[in-house]
């Protein structure tokens, strides 16, 4: 019973990482693909022109909406130093999924981590509980156990060598 319990906890904890991974890979990806095609409609093709529909023409609510942070930076070609054009900092963010942006005037990438951890802490912290739990109960019932049955052994040695019963 341990073993299935711990099992099913693990599965639920790392399969929510690969959910929310895998969300989040979505997310960039429909974000990159709406900022190239902005950028390919645009009249003119330049930094200033990509600055203008990243500040004016999305809303990045959903990506906040569902508990992410995200870095749109570029990457220079010669000292591969990331300079972030909107968003957070792309250092201050934790294992992030980046999505490289098709726009020919340079390197750029969209990167989308989650505000606080992969990891569900919170499922966890419970899961680790319940099983020390469950460990210090099973503990506990086989000493019981254990104390009885030499309580019962004790007996019946007592029961034999009593003159009374005989």
């Amino acid at each position: 019973l341990l073993i299935i319990f711990a099992d099913i906890s693990v599965y639920e904890t790392f399969g929510s990482v690969r959910s929310r991974k895998l969300e989040a890979q979505n997310l960039a990806l429909l974000y990159a693909s709406e900022i190239q095609d902005l950028y390919t409609n645009a009249s003119e093709q330049n930094e200033n022109t990509l600055n203008n529909i990243l500040k004016e023409h999305l809303n990045f609510s959903g990506l906040q909406g569902r508990d992410y942070k995200f870095s749109i930076y570029k990457i220079s070609n010669y000292t591969k130093e990331y300079s972030t054009l909107l968003g957070t900092d792309y250092i201050n963010l934790h294992k992030p999924i980046s999505v490289q942006l098709n726009i020919p005037e340079g390197h750029y990438e969209l990167a989308v981590a989650p505000s606080n951890a992969w990891v569900n802490i919170h499922l966890v912290i419970v899961l680790t509980t319940l099983s020390l739990l469950l460990i210090a109960a099973f503990t506990i019932l086989t000493l019981l156990f254990l104390k009885l049955r030499q309580s019962n052994i004790r007996l019946a040695q007592l029961a034999t060598l009593d003159p009374l019963t005989g």
